[in-house]
């Protein structure tokens, strides 16, 4: 008789337990920011994301009310670290800066920034501002093969003339979604490479993954819901059976996937510094 009593109160705490538990805490995903789309490259070899660039990051670009600015100085700074290369390249990258804002602004300034880039610009380390922060893993100094440079000329051409005429033109905007700390870096989630598979293998169209986050529903069940930036006010929602690989499209609506899916056209790529 003690031993059901005893069963019965254990087993109405666990209950108590488990309903206190809070509820599973989505987490980023590593997709976040990675090109998608039937040109995209093999998710194992390590990807190269579409640039981004937030002008001069977290330090002002311009003097308030001046026609003064060196913004355009930082963006060329932030190109030459999104593909990164060797070690002379990017203290090239970080001299071409001081000079640019030395030219653009005074000397003083220059050398603020230059110290700057020289300490926090490291490439072995998490920060989305590393240099070579293009890439979807920490990339060590080493010259770019030309498998790297087939990425990016695939997204702007062979001399990547898509991101010259940009920065010509002056298109230059804040873009928040470069953070300081990168979790594409992190190890890669099961149900990750599915995913990417799944919409290189679907779409045919290019598109971008604007965010990307995933919990698990079950220790067999992982959900992960994504924005594509050719459907940004949409979120896409996938589960993926661990056990399995299976892959389950749960959104109702299919509007979103084919704007660039099935039925969908090729997306031009918008530039946003």
């Amino acid at each position: 008789m003690k031993k059901v009593v005893f069963y019965f109160i254990f087993m109405n705490l666990v209950t108590a337990f488990a309903q206190m538990a809070p509820p599973p805490q989505a987490l980023p995903s590593s997709l976040a920011g990675l090109r998608v789309g039937p040109r995209a490259f093999p998710f194992e070899k390590g990807l190269l994301r579409p640039f981004r660039s937030e002008g001069c990051s977290l330090s002002p670009g311009s003097v308030h009310g001046t026609k003064i600015s060196w913004a355009t100085c930082c963006v060329q700074h932030d190109l030459a670290y999104w593909l990164g290369g060797t070690e002379k390249e990017r203290r090239m990258a970080d001299d071409n800066l001081k000079s640019c804002i030395q030219h653009k602004a005074n000397s003083i300034l220059a050398e603020i920034y230059f110290s700057a880039v020289r300490m926090g610009g490291q490439p072995h380390t998490w920060a989305g501002f590393r240099w070579g922060y293009g890439w979807n893993y920490v990339r060590p100094y080493s010259s770019l093969s030309d498998y790297e440079l087939s990425q990016a000329q695939s997204m702007y051409g062979q001399k990547l003339e898509g991101l010259a005429q940009a920065i010509d033109l002056k298109i230059i905007a804040s873009n928040s979604k470069l953070k300081f700390f990168d979790h594409s870096v992190q190890p890669i989630q099961t149900g990750e490479p599915e995913i990417y598979n799944y919409l290189k293998n679907s779409l045919r169209g290019s598109t971008s993954v604007m965010s990307a986050n995933f919990l698990d529903l079950s220790s067999d069940v992982r959900q992960f819901r994504l924005v594509l930036e050719s459907c940004p006010r949409s979120e896409i929602i996938f589960e993926v059976v661990r056990s399995s690989s299976e892959i389950k499209r749960i959104t109702d609506e299919h509007s979103c996937l084919s704007k660039v899916g099935e039925k969908g056209e090729e997306t031009p790529h918008a530039i946003a510094f």
